[in-house]
């Protein structure tokens, strides 16, 4: 019997028990609203790995967690994908449609709930460069209905090379730095600017700078932002449990930021509600971000009066730096300074404020090297920028 033929008969088996499970039985709580998008990466380990139960599985864990869209990483065989979106009605999807000559054939893919989303294109990207990509990730855009208006970005779907040992960091650099080449020459090209860049980046935020495949990108805040980055180095949010470690991630450039506005970004710790979550699924847990702010388009203008935490200079630094505000209208604010974390390391400034622009000066003296947040708290507004101290 062929491979899709199996998976079908498997299917038509399980359907019956898995719809009279899935009416009656949850197996997590659900994280998705109404009002909000929200985007899963997921590494769902050399799916499926036990077989027509993994995908029975994974279904209802779709289905409970009620999000938007999933980029999966690790797809091993596409007739048991195929079968898994027979078993999410009002769910579509896609997988990368090249196949890798060297490298299991583990695929990347994307699926989404066709209420709430379309994709209107899809790419693969880097192909040809098995060095950096050994398996070249797929690009789609993408429109979404939320919060009463349209979102519609670029997404990047990638795996980069595992194991720890040094060429295979050297490979993960390199891909790093070629993604950042692309993005720095499409970001801007492209009509619409929000990028999202998701993942198993098989690495960790925070090495420290000699090691870290991420520097280019880390120092560019300007342009990117790691939404992982405030869970980074912490062992309660990891994403690869056996080892405590964070490499799973979410990267947005800076455009998105507005839609992202006051969202959220954890690692879904299913195991904690679902026990036999490894054994089943993966052992990767997945990582949603929620973007919470006004979808815009491009024809939108601005909200006018938002106090911007303007510029950090110098920035990276060594012993001392200044913040910049400018605040167009008079407000109360306050400005603390968090580590990589979440401790706060200190309160800047607060206090009521006249309109006009604001210099304060930051001593680091004390501080370890490393990456900083600069947060600026108003009564109707929060801006956030990351900071870099070299020693």
């Amino acid at each position: 019997m062929r491979k899709a033929d199996k998976y079908t008969v498997m299917a038509m088996t399980a359907m019956v028990s898995i719809c009279a499970y899935t009416s009656a039985y949850s197996l997590v709580a659900p994280r998705g609203t109404d009002t909000t998008f929200e985007v899963l990466t997921w590494n769902v380990h050399e799916f499926p790995g036990s077989g027509f139960r993994t995908i029975d599985t994974l279904a209802i864990l779709i289905s409970d967690l009620d999000i938007d869209m999933i980029a999966f990483q690790e797809i091993a065989d596409t007739a048991a994908f195929r079968g898994l979106l027979t078993r999410l009605p009002g769910w579509t999807g896609i997988y990368a449609p090249y196949d890798y000559p060297t490298t299991p054939y583990i695929k990347t893919a994307v699926i989404w709930r066709t209420d709430r989303a379309t994709v209107n294109y899809i790419e693969q990207l880097f192909v040809g460069y098995s060095y950096q990509f050994p398996r070249p990730p797929i690009h789609v855009f993408a429109t979404v209905n939320c919060g009463g208006g349209q979102f519609d970005f670029h997404l990047i779907d990638m795996h980069l090379k595992a194991l720890s040992d040094q060429e295979s960091q050297d490979r993960r650099r390199a891909a790093i730095l070629m993604l950042k080449a692309y993005l720095d020459i499409n970001v801007p090209a492209a009509p619409d600017h929000d990028w999202l860049v998701v993942g198993d980046w098989n690495d960790e935020l925070e090495d420290p700078q000699s090691e870290n495949v991420f520097w280019p990108l880390l120092i560019d805040s300007l342009d990117y932002r790691f939404l992982t980055l405030p869970m980074a180095g912490i062992p309660y949010w990891a994403s690869y449990p056996s080892l405590g470690s964070l490499i799973d991630h979410i990267m947005i450039a800076s455009d998105a930021n507005v839609e992202y506005d006051s969202g959220t970004t954890i690692t879904l710790r299913l195991d904690d509600e679902y026990s036999n979550y490894a054994n089943r699924i993966s052992d990767h847990r997945p990582v949603m971000s929620m973007f919470a702010g006004r979808p815009i388009s491009a024809v939108d203008e601005p909200l006018p009066n938002r106090p911007e935490l303007l510029t950090i200079y110098p920035n990276p630094f060594n012993g001392s730096t200044n913040i910049n505000v400018e605040l167009p209208y008079a407000s109360r604010f306050r400005i603390d300074i968090f580590d990589i974390l979440g401790r706060n390391r200190g309160v800047v400034a607060e206090g009521n404020y006249r309109p006009g622009h604001y210099r304060f000066s930051v001593a680091a003296d004390h501080w370890s090297s490393g990456v900083y947040f600069a947060v600026l708290q108003t009564e109707n507004s929060r801006s956030i920028a990351r900071m870099t101290l070299l020693k």
